[in-house]
């Protein structure tokens, strides 16, 4: 997620430096695939079977939320890119929930 010229290490650097060289469109996109994409079911299935789990500590930052909660913030000139990383969090919820996983929003 990280481009190898980057400045600094935080998500807001990265996506920072990826809208300034490849404009809003395919950095939203990049990070929208990133987040549809954190867990394969085959590893839900492992995470159940194997290790046992019961539950995810899924944490997020205030960003995650949706455009109107960076407003006021660092995030607020790139608010554009989170427009559904909200949907995102809802999504991977209903994953684990199928799976018997119960998740832990825990805000940064």
């Amino acid at each position: 997620m990280f481009p190898s010229e980057k400045s600094g290490g935080s998500e807001f650097d990265a996506v920072t430096l990826h809208l300034q060289k490849h404009g809003l469109d395919a950095t939203r996109a990049k990070w929208q695939n990133h987040w549809a994409n954190p867990i394969s079911d085959g590893e839900f299935e492992w995470l159940v079977r194997e290790a046992k789990c019961t539950s995810i500590r899924l944490p997020i930052g205030y960003f995650t939320l949706g455009r109107d909660h960076c407003n006021g913030t660092p995030f607020e000139g790139v608010k554009d890119v989170y427009v559904n990383a909200w949907n995102a969090v809802k999504e991977f919820t209903r994953r684990a929930r199928g799976w018997g996983i119960g998740t832990l929003i825990d805000f940064q």
